[in-house]
Order: structure tokens, then C-alpha cells, then sequence
């Protein structure tokens, strides 16, 4: 009978009610607008456009009504309608901006005519980003790609340092990663249009940081805006504890007519500033100086029922990369009271390229007036090519030893350092010029596709999607045209110099040992990989994603009074990662004239070793052209015996290869056993974990000034890894393979066919564990004003546990009867969410926010080491009967965070004269506190942007300001303050083009990290223990519309 009720009284609204329809359009930006907010005067009814400028009412009572459009930077719009019932009123509004003199007044034909003036992309940007706040029930931060116009290089952690509450993590240039809310990257989820995007990054290992997303996997090209969600929806995955950071992709619905855009530009580096080739980065001259490029085009055809936009880009940047580190002993002795000595310097000359190829194509068919298909393609190609090329003077050992360790360096081991080699027996047998670092280029493939659907029928809205993305990380150097290192050292004895402890400015003089400024001094001798070897970088990580989703909204039509909407759906996500890293097993030993000589090893079969040859041997080609330098940091002054100044030596790194390439037979592998097991058998993970989910949710506005979220979301996880099932050390030994003592290798087979048959004669196994979690949710909204309003809201949501912790080899002890072993059943943390914020929104002429936001989260059910006999750990193997077995559980231990953001932001156009209407400036103040000491955790931080336009002109210049923090657990060991200045300058040529120049660090400040004493407060007595130094990224281009 309910149902019948509900029937009748629904079918019978329809017949006296109709619907109201409209789009939203910016005249003077030619772009449909979104987000701005429509009401249904005398009621309490409120909507807002979607991107393509759209706004329905249905159930509209038959006879005449008015909506009222609000939006932030415009004049108010009233329009009244006729509605029909059973009939839909339609009409397209034009938004004015309160920037004009007055407001537009409409001509005798009814056409209104817009006053001319200078639109200001800040101005636009802030409407946009305040406008998306407000319709959000979330807590989120929106920033729209106008406010900080072109990233040339394409980072998206460039468009975001500057909002509150965002921290990077950085991995020497480069913006490797988010934080939100001083929380680590792994608890941060990134996606595009909702839709998660696939990350792969052998760089960041199987650890902790094994779930975090790199940003160099995509581009914002094509990016409209991003928004940061701070709590999270029922509707929302629930596995980002921190946030949420979403980019909306542009789409051709967005504009009128067709749009063609396009961007050129030239980028430098300011320690290579200049035109003409020069050493670098490669063995050989190039030019340091690098193009820039992208096209846009945008249509809608049909009426605007189908559009289409298409973006490429390609950009191209070189960065100097110099660093000094200073490593430590901070454990003082009895014999040596020294609180701190230097036992070792590294300098490294790290040139740089990252070149950043990037495809987006979105794609929007109106079918029907209720049912809209929708297209994303997403490619990505990154290329970051580095050449590190390092020097370490070594004197001693890190440890306490009087023979060998800090009490055998001399000086007073901060500011000078006297490092002594004996030419012969134990004592002081360690001081040593060493050669080192590595060249690889780490290539990164990144595409997402996702199609989509929304269908609008009356209070109906149903949509879905399907999502794959895939994301392939390898890191190859043999591939691209040179070898990755070369080895070798001198045995010799020296004094380090510098002004003082906190200076990175050393002068370095041998003393003893053979010339370091002739090669054949560097020696090797390793049975493995001495003398003239080959080597590659060779790692593969593969992570990908399928999804799917469907939802349904219901705008309950008999709540006219408590407007209330219901959503619920489901969602169902697979992914997998498949990580390689087959590095160890890439190693050959040149056997020519000049090179080593090798004989097999009788025990394990493999080549190894005899005497060693040395590359100078082979002629000057073998010899790097490029000298090792320092650049501008003055870091590096170094003396040979004879009191000469000048660099040691490099080897030639693509002459090497070039032999390799074109004399094979003079090339023998020397990879043993124990790198097929370490590249293929342990460092192999195949891991597989699938999430279906559930939600259901309601909105409800209770009165004109407030509203509340609330719902549940269910998420079931399961996670398939694949392991492999190894025979025991006894079983080996009875098919006659040779194995080594049970406290060596783990005990494993010796030979390479023993290896083989130990770990490969199984199949591999898979281990199944799943899991259920419950993440209720609720979030009020309360207008104190109707510019003031007032958030609260409360989530829980999990972090899943590193890929390494689920899965990997058993490392079986047999001398202490133990066995080491991943634990796929490990279940997430837990983490409980409570965010507040209070935010004040201008209107007006002049757009813009004030802004307090408040957070805490508690996490539960880390992680911890913890030891099982056999029969709890589930093994009923009797071999491992007496064994215990290690592995990673959950804990009991809790930890809080907390954060606080205060931002402001405005276009100051209630100023008095044209002149500095145009100014916009923004500033935020961020505090992150954690209950224990985290690495990376900024305890506070400062940006700020002052803009300016006016006519032609449009400029900024940024700051972010970051104070000595934390970079590892260990107290006294942080990073230093850091300021850095970002400008961008812009001048429109005529309507087509516009000039820019953009500086990205202009004064070129390096990063410097900082020891402090034992038993001394953090940061007073400070030595320096690591600088590096960049230079400034200078941009010079030109892009316009057509």
C-alpha cells in the first residue's frame, strides 16, 4: 500500500510540476562556467552548473518562477521563467563581472553589451578555485590552472607548492611526490577525473613508500584545475588517509566554437646559460638549452552535443646537479672524545635531463537530452636521463676500530681532516680516493583510458565508469648508448681543508700514493665486476589498474522542504604490480688487449677475475672529455702530489659501450649464482590485490544555512601474491648439488643449475588474505553569512601495508633455526579523521578567501617485527619444525597528527585606481605536528604570491619558505632552512599571442642538511653535512589562442 502511495503521489507531481534548464556562460572568457551556484527562489532548493555550464530543477511547481545565479567576481543574475507542466524551460544565462565600471544594461534587441576589461587570469582563477569550495561538501582546496598558468615541464608538485597545506618530497630537482597535512606520500591518493591513475617508481623500493604515487609518471597538460580533498566522501576510495588530490581534465563542452591553442618556448639552466655547446651531460659537448612545445585544439559540433579536445606536449629541461656530502661518526670514545669526524667526503657532478612527452584526449557525446558518453586518454612519456659522476675521499672505517676507524683521522675532523694509508698491513689501511656514480636514463609509460556515462532523467542521475591505467618503470644505461659505472680507487693518503664546519668549500691535497690525475693509478681489484667491466641498470617495475564504478543519485522529489539527495553504488579495482630488478646479473669483464684476464671459479662455475687491465690502457678515446666540476659552488679544489691543481680522471662511458657493441667475443659475463638468485629470484614480486566496495550516502539540507553528509562506504580487500616455493637446503643436497654452509648464502645451492633447481623446480605458490573494513563518514556545512561559512567533518580510512611486508622470499637462518618471511595476511592501518574549517568568501570586484583549516588524525595498527614458531606461523612442514619464524604483525601503537592551515587570498579590486585593481596576492601559513619525529615532517611553512595586471602586463612573483626539518628519525640530523623564489612574467603581443619568461629558483639557492652534535640541542653547533645545488630554470616562450 506504501508503495502504491508513493506511486500515486509521485505520478501526480509530475503531471503538475515542469523542469527548469540553463547553462551558464562567460561571455568574456568564452567558457561555459562551472560550479556556480543556482537557486530556486522561495525555496530551499539550491544546485550548481556542471562543467559544461548546465543546471536543472525538476519538480518545479507549473506557473512562473526565478532561479537567482550567484558567482563568485560576477554581478548577481535573476531570471524568471514560465513553466509548463510536463515541460521543460530553457534558457542560457551570461554571467557579467563586477570588474566592469557598472553593470552591462541590456540593448534595445535585448543583447547585453559587455563593458571592455583587462581580464586578469588570477581574477578568473580564484573565482573558479572558491566557487568549487563552496559547491564541495568536502573540505577541499581547488586551484584552477589559470592562477598559475604554464608548468613548462609539465610537474604537477610545480602548480601545487604553493597551497596550503601541500608539502613535496623531492628527489634531488625534482618534485618526486605530495604530502598533505604533514602526512608521508603514501598517504596520498591521486586521480584524474576520479579515476585512479597507475604509478610505477623502482626508485622509491618495496617499503614504506611503496604505495606513494611519483609525480613523473604524468603531465598537466591539458589540466583545467586540481582539487585537493581533505576528508573523504562515502563515495571516494577510502585507502588516503591524508587526501585526495584530483585533476580535471578540459573538455570541449567547456568553450564555444573551436580552440586552437599552442605554447613554444626554450628552457635554460642558469650554470649552463649560454647558446653554445659545452661539456655535457654526456661524455662528449651538447647544447644545455632545450625546446618546448604544445598544441591544443578543442571543438563541439552538432549544436554542442559532441566535442572533442586534443592536447600534446613536449618538454625538455637540463639541470645541474652538484652535491657535497659529509658522512659522519657521531659516536664519540673514551680514546677519542671528538664529538663528531668526518670519515668520508663525496662530491658529485650529476648532470640532467628530463624530457616529458604527454598525449591527452577527452571526448563528450550528448546522445540524448538525458544521456551523455565520455572519452579520457591520458599517455605519458617521461625520460629522466642522469650522469652522476662522483669522487669520494675515504678515511676510515665508520666505526670505533683503533686500527682502522675515526680515531685514525687526524685533525680536528670538521674543518680539516688528515687521512693517512699505510703501504702495507692493517693499521691505516683505508684512506682511498674512490670512483663512483652511475648513469641510467629511468624511462616512465603512464596511460589511462576511461569511458564514461551519465544519464539525467527527472531526479535521477545514474553514471559509471570503467578505468584502466598502466604505468611500466624501467631503468636501462646499456640500452641508451654508455655503460653505468666504472670502478676503481687509489690507495693514497690526504688532507682536507675548509673555512669552516658549515662550509661545503673544500680543498683537498694528496699526500702519499700513486698520482690521482693519471687513470691507471684507480684500481679494482673485485673477482666480479674489478677492472675493465660493463655494467647496466636494468629494473623493471609494471603497476596496473583496472576499475569500475556505478552510482545513482536520487533527488528525493516529496523533501521539497529538507531538499535531500541519496547516492550509493559500488565499485569494483584491480591492481597489480610486477617488480624486477635484474641489475646484478648485468656485469661482463673485457678481456682484450689492455683489460683483464678471467678464469672460471671451480666451485660455482662462473667466470671470474684473474688480473686486472685498467681503460686508460686502451688509449686517450677511453678517457671522458668532460672534466668532473662543481660548477659555481666552488665546492671541490683538488691537488695531486706534485702540488698540481686539476680533477682526476673519468673513464669515457659511451666509448666503453661502443665496444661492447661492436667486439662482443671480447666480453665475458661474470654474474655469479648469487646475482641470478638476487636478480631473479629475490627481487622478484608479483603481487595482486583486488577491492570491491559499497556506499550509500544522503545530503540533506536542513535549513538555508545548513546542510549534512553522512554514509558508510565497505571495502572487502584481497590480496594474491605469487611466491616462490624453494626446496630445502636437504633436499639440494640429495640431488647431488654442491650448497654452501648453513650460515653462508642462507645455505643455498652454489652453482647456477643448483640455483635453478632449489628455487624453479616448484611452481609458485600463490598466498590468498583478505580483509573487510567499515568507513562511516559525516560532514556538516553551516553558512554563519552567506560569505562566511563554517565546515566539519569526520572519516575513518585504512593504509594498505608496503608491497614488501605482503610478499617476497622466505630467508631461511639454519644456524640459528630461523626463518624471515613476508606476511600477505598483514592488515592496513587504521586511521581516524576529524577536519574543521572555517572559511570567509569576497565578493565583489574583488574575489577571494580567507581561510582556517584545522585537522587531526589518529592512526592505529602500525607495523612491527615479532617471532611464531612454526605451527602458529600455519607451517606444517616437519624441516621446519624447530624454526621460528619472523615476520611483520600489527601493533598495537597509535600515533597522532595534526595540522593547521591558515590561507588568504584576493584580487584587490576595491583599490582606488586602475593601476592596482589588477594586483592579486596570496599568502599561507601551515602547521604540521606529529607525536613522534618523522622524516620530511615540516613543522611549519610559508607561501606566498604577489600578482599583477594591468592592460598587456601580467606577472608574479612566489615564495615558499620552509624551516629546518626533520630527514630522518635520528635526532640532530635535518635539513636546513629553505627559500625559494619563483617568478613569471607575461606580456600580450596582440589577440593571438603572448610573451612569457619564467624563472623557477631564481636566486639559485642550494639545499643544504645539517648535523649536530651528540648531546647538543638540534641545530646549534651545526656541521654541514650535505649541499646541493641546482642552479635556476630560466623559461623564455610564446603561446596564444586561436
Amino acid at each position: 500500500m506504501l508503495c502504491a502511495w508513493l506511486a500515486t503521489a509521485l505520478v501526480a507531481s509530475a503531471q503538475a510540476t515542469g523542469t527548469i534548464q540553463g547553462r551558464v556562460f562567460n561571455p568574456v572568457s568564452k567558457e561555459y562556467v562551472r560550479d556556480a551556484e543556482v537557486r530556486l527562489d522561495g525555496t530551499n532548493q539550491v544546485t550548481y552548473t556542471e562543467g559544461d555550464g548546465s543546471f536543472t530543477f525538476a519538480g518545479v511547481p507549473a506557473g512562473t518562477a526565478s532561479i537567482t545565479v550567484n558567482y563568485t567576481g560576477y554581478n548577481v543574475v535573476k531570471e524568471s521563467f514560465t513553466v509548463t507542466a510536463g515541460q521543460a524551460a530553457v534558457r542560457d544565462i551570461n554571467l557579467t563581472s563586477t570588474a566592469t565600471a557598472a553593470p552591462a544594461a541590456a540593448g534595445k534587441d535585448g543583447v547585453v553589451q559587455l563593458q571592455a576589461f583587462t581580464v586578469s587570469t588570477e581574477r578568473e582563477g580564484n573565482a573558479k578555485a572558491i566557487q568549487a569550495q563552496r559547491r564541495s561538501m568536502s573540505i577541499t582546496t581547488s586551484v584552477a590552472s589559470d592562477i598559475f598558468g604554464d608548468v613548462t615541464d609539465g610537474n604537477v608538485g610545480e602548480f601545487l607548492k604553493y597551497l596550503p597545506g601541500v608539502d613535496l618530497d623531492y628527489v634531488e630537482s625534482e618534485a618526486r611526490g605530495p604530502r598533505l597535512g604533514g602526512m608521508d606520500s603514501q598517504y596520498v591518493g591521486v586521480s584524474f577525473d576520479g579515476v585512479r591513475s597507475a604509478s610505477a617508481d623502482a626508485n622509491r623500493g618495496g617499503g614504506t613508500n611503496s604505495r606513494a604515487t611519483s609525480f613523473e609518471g604524468f603531465s598537466i597538460t591539458a589540466i583545467e584545475s586540481i582539487e585537493i580533498n581533505r576528508t573523504t566522501t562515502p563515495d571516494s576510495d577510502a585507502d588516503s588517509p591524508a587526501g585526495t588530490i584530483n585533476m580535471r581534465t578540459k573538455r570541449a563542452f567547456d568553450r564555444k566554437g573551436r580552440v586552437l591553442g599552442y605554447n613554444t618556448s626554450l628552457n635554460f639552466n642558469a650554470e649552463e646559460f649560454t647558446w653554445k655547446k659545452t661539456a655535457g651531460p654526456r661524455d662528449g659537448d651538447s647544447y644545455k638549452w632545450k625546446p618546448n612545445y604544445s598544441f591544443d585544439y578543442a571543438e563541439s559540433f552538432f549544436n554542442q552535443r559532441f566535442g572533442v579536445l586534443f592536447s600534446a606536449s613536449h618538454a625538455h629541461s637540463y639541470t645541474e646537479q652538484y652535491v657535497v656530502n659529509n658522512s659522519y661518526n657521531r659516536a664519540p670514545t673514551v680514546a677519542d672524545p671528538r664529538p663528531m669526524v668526518i670519515r668520508q667526503i663525496d662530491f658529485k657532478d650529476g648532470n640532467k635531463t628530463i624530457l616529458k612527452d604527454a598525449m591527452t584526449l577527452t571526448a563528450d557525446w550528448k546522445v540524448t537530452r538525458s544521456l551523455v558518453l565520455s572519452l579520457t586518454g591520458i599517455y605519458t612519456y617521461t625520460e629522466g636521463e642522469f650522469w652522476n659522476r662522483n669522487f669520494t675521499f675515504v678515511a676510515a672505517n665508520d666505526n670505533a676500530n683503533v686500527n682502522n676507524g675515526r680515531a685514525t683521522v687526524g685533525g680536528d675532523g670538521l674543518t680539516t681532516i688528515v687521512a693517512t694509508r699505510a703501504p702495507t698491513g692493517t693499521v691505516n689501511n683505508v684512506a682511498t680516493l674512490n670512483n663512483g656514480g652511475g648513469s641510467s636514463s629511468k624511462l616512465t609509460y603512464t596511460r589511462t583510458f576511461s569511458p564514461k556515462f551519465e544519464f539525467k532523467e527527472g531526479a535521477w542521475v545514474i553514471d559509471g565508469n570503467m578505468g584502466y591505467s598502466r604505468s611500466v618503470n624501467n631503468y636501462e644505461a646499456l640500452e641508451r648508448g654508455w655503460i653505468n659505472s666504472e670502478g676503481g680507487g687509489v690507495p693514497s693518503s690526504w688532507i682536507a681543508t675548509r673555512p669552516h664546519q658549515e662550509s661545503w668549500e673544500w680543498n683537498i691535497r694528496q699526500t702519499s700514493g700513486n698520482d690521482w690525475f693519471d687513470r691507471t693509478s684507480f684500481v679494482d681489484t673485485n673477482s666480479r665486476s674489478g677492472g675493465t667491466r660493463v655494467n647496466n641498470d636494468d629494473r623493471t617495475w609494471i603497476t596496473t589498474i583496472w576499475s569500475g564504478q556505478l552510482n545513482a543519485r536520487w533527488a528525493v522529489p516529496f523533501l521539497k522542504r529538507f531538499p535531500t539527495a541519496l547516492k550509493f553504488g559500488g565499485k569494483w579495482a584491480e591492481e597489480s604490480r610486477n617488480n624486477n630488478n635484474w641489475t646484478n646479473w648485468n656485469i661482463w669483464s673485457y678481456v682484450g688487449p689492455g683489460g683483464n684476464t678471467v678464469t672460471r671459479n671451480p666451485t660455482t662455475g662462473a667466470w671470474q677475475n684473474a688480473s686486472y687491465g685498467n681503460w686508460a690502457n686502451l688509449g686517450p678515446q677511453f678517457i671522458s672529455p668532460h672534466p668532473f666540476d662543481m660548477g659555481t659552488t666552488n665546492g671541490l679544489t683538488v691537488s695531486n702530489l706534485n702540488g698540481q691543481q686539476g680533477m682526476p680522471p673519468r673513464v669515457n662511458r659511451e666509448a666503453v659501450l661502443t665496444l661492447f657493441r661492436s667486439n662482443p667475443e671480447q666480453f665475458v659475463h661474470t654474474a655469479t649464482p648469487e646475482d641470478y638468485y638476487t636478480s631473479y629470484i629475490n627481487n622478484r614480486r608479483d603481487f595482486k590485490q583486488i577491492v570491491t566496495a559499497g556506499y550509500s550516502q544522503a545530503t540533506i539540507r536542513l535549513s538555508p544555512k545548513l546542510s549534512i553528509l553522512g554514509g558508510v562506504r565497505v571495502e572487502e580487500t584481497e590480496n594474491k601474491v605469487k611466491e616462490f616455493d624453494p626446496l630445502t637446503r636437504a633436499q639440494v643436497l640429495a640431488a647431488g648439488y654442491d650448497v654452501n654452509a648453513p650460515g653462508t648464502s642462507g645455505g643455498r645451492a652454489r652453482t647456477l643449475e643448483g640455483i635453478k633447481y632449489q628455487y624453479e623446480s616448484n611452481p609458485r605458490v600463490t598466498r590468498i588474505a583478505s580483509y573487510r573494513n567499515y568507513f562511516p563518514s559525516i560532514m556538516a556545512k553551516y553558512y554563519i553569512t552567506p560569505n562566511f561559512e563554517f565546515q566539519i567533518g569526520y572519516n575513518k580510512s585504512i593504509s594498505r601495508p608496503p608491497i614488501d611486508n605482503v610478499t617476497g622470499l622466505w630467508g631461511i637462518d639454519e644456524v640459528n633455526f630461523r626463518v624471515s618471511a613476508p606476511n600477505p595476511e598483514l592488515l592496513p592501518e587504521y586511521h581516524k579523521k576529524i577536519q574543521s574549517r572555517l572559511a570567509y568568501y569576497f565578493r565583489g570586484r574583488s574575489p577571494g578567501q580567507l581561510t582556517l583549516d584545522l585537522t587531526q588524525v589518529k592512526a592505529t595498527n602500525f607495523r612491527q617485527t615479532f617471532d611464531y614458531t612454526a605451527e602458529q606461523f600455519g607451517v606444517d612442514d616437519p624441516d621446519f619444525e624447530s624454526y621460528t619464524f619472523r615476520t611483520t604483525v600489527n601493533s598495537a601503537d597509535e600515533q597522532t597528527f595534526k595540522s593547521m592551515d591558515l590561507a588568504y587570498n584576493q584580487t584587490l579590486g576595491f583599490l582606488p585606481s586602475d593601476y592596482l585593481r589588477g594586483i592579486n596576492f596570496n599568502v599561507a601559513f601551515s602547521r604540521a605536528y606529529a607525536d613522534r619525529r618523522r622524516a620530511g615532517l615540516s613543522p611549519h611553512r610559508v607561501t606566498s604570491r604577489l600578482g599583477y595586471a594591468y592592460k598587456k602586463f601580467n606577472g608574479s612573483i612566489g615564495m615558499v619558505y620552509r624551516p629546518d626539518a626533520p630527514d630522518s628519525t635520528t635526532y640532530g640530523q635535518y635539513q636546513g632552512e629553505q627559500t625559494q623564489f619563483d617568478v613569471s612574467l607575461n606580456w600580450r603581443l596582440n589577440r593571438f599571442a603572448t610573451f612569457y619568461a619564467q624563472i623557477r629558483n631564481i636566486t639559485g639557492k642550494p639545499v643544504r642538511w645539517y648535523h649536530t652534535a651528540p648531546g647538543v640541542v638540534e641545530g646549534e653547533q651545526r656541521a654541514l653535512r650535505q649541499l646541493q645545488e641546482y642552479g635556476a630554470n630560466w623559461v623564455f616562450g610564446v603561446r596564444g589562442q586561436f
